[in-house]
């Protein structure tokens, strides 16, 4: 279980973002994170990543208080996938997935035999066999951000973090992108939040939603399909 208590997001006392989060999330269990442009969502993301300390409040995953931890063991619980995939030069597809299975390689000439296969079981669940082995540096970004996507499961952290993980995404990848994420949460019980701007989408496969508006408050959503993006827009205008 992930729980948020009544923690406070932004760089300093003086620059506070949004104040008295709280939520739970469950195992198997999406979480939609909206919010406009600049609102904070990465903010929220790096904070329960670790990356950033809260101003107040506390993230734990299960017993383990996050900001408690070292780097390697926040690397074993939580994984991420940003918006905008990386530049690699000299590797392909299945060279750069494999790199998820880093903490799982004790002795990388005798595993890594074992961990491809793994990632070519990946690759052919999720129809990317035909970009495995083509240079990243050569793919499209929305072919990037697949071969992520396979990166990021592969870690087998039970928290996933997804920050506009569909930004490149053709509509038919959006679709089959979520739908192994929630496949992937159901089967492992693992959780996920997911920021993203693809709400009517994105709603579909999600348990909750918490939506962070210019105000510096939040509004939780047990039920997504309450949630409603005709209001969100009124609501960013008017506050502008």
């Amino acid at each position: 279980m992930l729980t948020i208590q009544s923690i406070s997001t932004g760089f300093h006392e003086s620059n506070i973002l949004h104040t008295q989060l709280s939520f739970q999330l469950e195992q198997g269990e999406i979480l939609l994170l909206v919010g406009t442009n600049g609102i904070g969502k990465s903010i929220l993301l790096k904070t329960i990543l670790g990356h950033l300390n809260p101003i107040k409040g506390s993230v734990f995953l299960g017993d383990n208080n996050i900001h408690q931890l070292d780097h390697s063991s926040r690397a074993s619980l939580i994984s991420l996938m940003l918006a905008t995939p990386p530049q690699i030069e000299y590797m392909n597809g299945l060279e750069v997935a494999i790199t998820g299975r880093q903490r799982f390689l004790s002795q990388w000439d005798k595993t890594q035999t074992y961990h491809e296969e793994i990632v070519l079981k990946f690759a052919k669940q999720f129809q990317m066999e035909s970009i495995l082995f083509k240079q990243f540096s050569k793919m499209s970004d929305g072919e990037k951000q697949k071969i992520m996507f396979i990166r990021c499961l592969l870690q087998e952290t039970p928290l996933i973090l997804l920050d506009e993980p569909l930004a490149f995404l053709d509509y038919p990848s959006k679709y089959h992108f979520l739908e192994q994420l929630h496949e992937h949460c159901q089967s492992t019980g693992a959780m996920a939040i997911i920021s993203s701007h693809e709400i009517e989408l994105t709603q579909k496969y999600s348990q909750k939603l918490l939506w962070l508006t210019q105000n510096g408050k939040s509004e939780w959503f047990v039920d997504p399909n309450k949630f409603n993006p005709e209001f969100w827009i009124q609501n960013e205008l008017f506050l502008k």
